[in-house]
């Protein structure tokens, strides 16, 4: 049976992370019951310190914190993706990684952020493809009820999975028209 490979790239600012970190915890723990055939990549950036990411997840034979030089070595392993917003769900889009996108700032500059900037969408993604692409947890929905439900529909509903890729593959094809 083939062993799948879910990609948890929280970003690179550390508090951010340390919003998302726990919540990829309880997404890890969850989706390891009763899963023997996934493994999890943490992606942990260069400026960040790993006892932050130690604190909060284990690991072990099929949980990893990898810092790599390269993004790109990272995300060639993965199957799927849970994102933090920003440039990397870019980078996942121009590999064809179907994936999911958190968003969580403190309350009072959420608060303050929804009033200066109206957009749509959170996530370049969506914005590139001016419709919901891959799926948005925002704020409270950023939960490991929301996060492991969307990850197994990506797994196991195959239909579903080649929309998002079809999707990405024309926000990658506007980036590339682009260059």
């Amino acid at each position: 049976k083939k062993n799948f490979n879910i990609g948890f790239f929280p970003g690179s600012r550390e508090n951010e992370v340390n919003r998302l970190l726990p919540v990829i915890n309880k997404c890890i723990k969850s989706l390891e019951k009763g899963n023997n055939n996934l493994n999890f990549i943490v992606s942990k950036s260069k400026n960040l310190n790993k006892s932050s990411f130690l604190k909060n997840i284990t690991e072990n034979s099929y949980t990893k914190i990898e810092e790599v030089n390269d993004i790109n070595e990272t995300i060639g392993k993965c199957d799927i993706a849970v994102a933090a917003s920003g440039t990397i769900t870019l980078q996942l889009a121009l590999s064809d990684t179907p994936m999911c996108v958190m968003y969580k700032l403190s309350p009072i500059t959420y608060f303050i952020a929804k009033y200066l900037v109206s957009t749509k969408y959170i996530s370049l993604v969506n914005i590139l493809a001016e419709k919901l692409a891959v799926k948005e947890f925002i704020q409270n929905n950023v939960n490991e009820v929301n996060i492991v439900a969307e990850v197994k529909k990506l797994l196991y509903n195959r239909d579903y999975n080649l929309k998002v890729k079809e999707d990405l593959s024309k926000v990658r094809s506007k980036l590339e028209d682009n260059k």
